[in-house]
């Protein structure tokens, strides 16, 4: 009898503690190292809420770990369109008018405002605002706007801007994918094409900055795994 440990030998004590143990059947859990992917696009052109994606995503929270995911939507501002929209994260007013005071000498700001949020689904949050601007340069207004996001990621202290193409934004954060869709309130946003992802990170640590989509102009990717892996994946093909 098991239970009488004293007649054993080493090796069938060892045997005995792995407790729910086994190589010779499936296991009982399952373990995912992999991200999760949703995609929607109205054939129509007609705009849908984003409660249909967020729906998606809840789905597959076994693929994610709460570090992290976001959302994108074309088709959003129908009455700004003309505009490219800079939706950005802050650490706090002051970052803003940091933003603000740089975006001067290259872009006219036709408006601004800031995200609407719900206050209760985070303790701690940024500051989430947008500015709808034109280039002053407007033939190489594409390369201003590429240049401003780069600016604002890497020189400006305390903002981070997460989208500036033009009808359309990217509302992502460090937390569930159906922690996101609440605190945005993705449920009544409305657009015709949506991209969302959650992230199970394998190599970086979960911020708010570094969820997916990642954006430039008019482009929002996704992707599940980890690029800085793809060596050692190919070697391992091989």
């Amino acid at each position: 009898m098991l239970h009488k440990s004293r007649g054993y030998s080493k090796e069938q004590r060892r045997m005995a503690q792995m407790i729910n143990k086994s190589f010779t059947r499936l296991p009982n859990t399952r373990n995912f190292s992999a991200c999760g992917i949703g995609a929607m696009f109205n054939l129509d052109g007609n705009s849908v809420s984003g409660e249909r994606i967020a729906k998606m995503m809840s789905v597959m929270n076994e693929r994610e770990n709460g570090l992290g995911a976001g959302y994108a939507v074309y088709g959003l501002f129908p009455q700004m369109k003309q505009y490219y929209c800079l939706q950005l994260i802050l650490d706090d007013f002051e970052a803003k008018e940091r933003v603000e005071e740089f975006l001067k000498d290259y872009v006219k700001i036709e408006k601004e405002e800031g995200v609407s949020v719900r206050k209760d689904v985070f303790k701690e949050y940024p500051l989430v605002w947008r500015f709808f601007v034109e280039p002053v340069d407007k033939p190489n207004s594409n390369e201003v706007m590429k240049e401003l996001m780069m600016y604002i990621n890497c020189s400006i202290r305390g903002a981070f801007c997460l989208s500036a193409g033009k009808d359309m934004a990217v509302f992502k954060g460090n937390g569930w994918a159906t922690e996101i869709a609440k605190f945005y309130q993705i449920d009544k946003i409305k657009g015709f094409m949506w991209s969302a992802h959650s992230r199970f990170p394998t190599n970086t640590p979960g911020w708010w900055g570094g969820a997916h989509p990642f954006s430039l102009l008019g482009h929002a990717v996704v992707h599940n795994g980890e690029i800085t892996s793809y060596g050692t994946n190919v070697n391992y093909l091989r």
